[in-house]
């Protein structure tokens, strides 16, 4: 695991930690590129990248396993999962936080949603009993356990319609041993003033850390204040921005090669971005990209030089790996 710091270890800064979207590998190294201390695996940016298709439910825990196993290798902050209710009862819920914590994940959120094979009709607003959603956060409680991985309970009920369910059923899930709360209906707060307010009744009636959802504008303007949300213990926000802005690129971009029936628009580009994130070079990777994405830090290359020696890695099938090595020197 490379995780450097932990997801308790900076919630006891008590600064804000914003925490983008992400949905593979380069993505959440573009995050760590940008500067920002904590990465959250959303799972509607993950069904748009896995399945071409919004979040509708598809996903399953062998979709963040595969992920997450790839992913907490090389991830140097800390990466939490949304992992939705926990894929079914109980049980499913323990199972799927195990599962993701020996991965090495920096944290799960898990919600108190109905089963997507539910209708609303067989249950209420689309949330499980109170029970129910206890049970769960009991069982990926129990499921993180010996980790460094925090909880974050969710709750789905709507503020705007019963305030006091919510506080209810974030405290029994803060009981049941969860790390932090979150209520998704808080955006739907139209008005800001009123928001806040909302904000500072629930902080006063729920403790420990909190996860605003989300980072969001209105009229071109932040709606809110982030310091300010941090003093009332709302520590975490996640901001959706990664998929949109690759999509935005890679279209930009593509119009241009297919107009121009060349890549020349990656030369004009590169040279805006920062040198850690030149990452493309259109044939051949340059040093910027094996440092970009962490082949330089010793641990391929040093065990693929384990296995092989020097001269013979350029006869044998590990060419590749030669390849790599004959480019950083060429680069030094």
């Amino acid at each position: 695991m490379a995780m450097q710091k932990t997801m308790k270890d900076l919630l006891k800064t008590g600064e804000m930690i914003i925490l983008p979207e992400t949905y593979d590998v380069a993505s959440t190294r573009c995050a760590e590129l940008c500067g920002f201390k904590a990465a959250v695996i959303s799972s509607g940016e993950l069904s748009m990248a896995m399945n071409g298709n919004p979040d509708m439910g598809l996903l399953t825990v062998d979709d963040l396993v595969w992920l997450c196993e790839k992913l907490c290798m090389f991830a140097k902050i800390p990466v939490i999962v949304d992992a939705e209710g926990g894929f079914g009862r109980p049980l499913n819920a323990y199972n799927t936080a195990n599962r993701l914590a020996r991965c090495g994940i920096g944290g799960l959120i898990i919600t108190d949603e109905s089963e997507p094979y539910l209708s609303l009709r067989d249950s209420k607003a689309g949330v499980c009993t109170k029970k129910e959603g206890t049970a769960r956060m009991r069982a990926a409680v129990l499921g993180l356990e010996g980790t460094d991985a925090i909880l974050i309970s969710r709750t789905d009920v709507d503020i705007t319609k019963d305030f006091d369910e919510v506080v209810e059923r974030c405290c029994m899930y803060r009981e049941a041993g969860a790390d932090a709360t979150m209520v998704l209906s808080l955006n739907r707060i139209r008005d800001l003033d009123q928001r806040m307010e909302v904000l500072r009744k629930l902080a006063e009636q729920v403790t420990g850390p909190k996860w605003y959802p989300d980072l969001s504008s209105k009229e071109g303007r932040p709606d809110l204040d982030l310091d300010a949300l941090a003093k009332l213990g709302y520590q975490m926000v996640g901001v959706h921005f990664m998929i949109a802005a690759a999509t935005y690129g890679m279209v930009e971009a593509g119009r241009q090669v297919a107009r121009d029936r060349n890549s020349l628009v990656l030369d004009r580009n590169m040279d805006a971005l920062p040198e850690a994130a030149k990452v493309l070079d259109g044939t051949v990777p340059k040093a910027a990209y094996i440092d970009a994405f962490g082949l330089t830090d010793g641990t391929w290359l040093e065990l693929e030089r384990k296995f092989f020696d020097e001269d013979f890695l350029f006869a044998a099938k590990s060419y590749r790996m030669a390849k790599v090595m004959t480019m950083l020197e060429k680069n030094r």
